[in-house]
């Protein structure tokens, strides 16, 4: 939103009804980190009523190992049961 013709940012929030993040890395066409909200949080990206969250989030190449995202890279199960699961497919095809 704007205030005074300014834009104005803000971190997601817990209250924001998301359940999972879908991040593709751009150099790397059809690599996804899917990470749940919940580890989002005890990152500290998302803002609670105990921390501010970030307003950016950087994740590292597919060829990074030990990164705390490492285990989301490409992780589809978390997607089975969600309709969002059908349409990814359909794109990666």
């Amino acid at each position: 939103g704007t205030t005074n013709n300014k834009r104005q940012f803000q971190p997601y929030n817990d209250k924001d009804n998301i359940d999972f993040f879908i991040f593709e890395i751009i150099d790397e066409k059809n690599n996804f980190f899917i990470v749940p909200i919940t580890k989002l949080i005890n990152e500290g990206f998302i803002k609670t009523n105990k921390q501010p969250g970030k307003l950016q989030i950087s994740l590292p190449s597919s060829s990074v190992d030990d990164h705390w995202s490492k285990k989301y890279l490409n992780n589809f199960d978390r997607l089975k049961n969600n309709e969002f699961h059908d349409w990814l497919f359909c794109q990666l095809i």
